[in-house]
């Protein structure tokens, strides 16, 4: 029976494999999806500009 204050360790074992060269592709196909769309996205200046806005109005 343990003592009152004894902890017990537990270990855990973690399997990583690499990509395979098939998946890389895809990943950056996807990768590239989702970078399009934020090049019509306002930067900085322009979100800074709108709240100036917003709190001076």
């Amino acid at each position: 029976m343990p003592k009152k204050n004894e902890v017990k360790s537990e270990t855990s074992t973690i399997v990583v494999s690499p990509l395979s060269d098939a998946a890389e592709p895809q990943l950056v196909g996807n990768a590239e999806d989702v970078a399009q769309p934020m090049e019509n996205s306002l930067d900085s200046d322009d979100i800074l500009n709108s709240l100036k806005t917003m709190t001076i109005g």
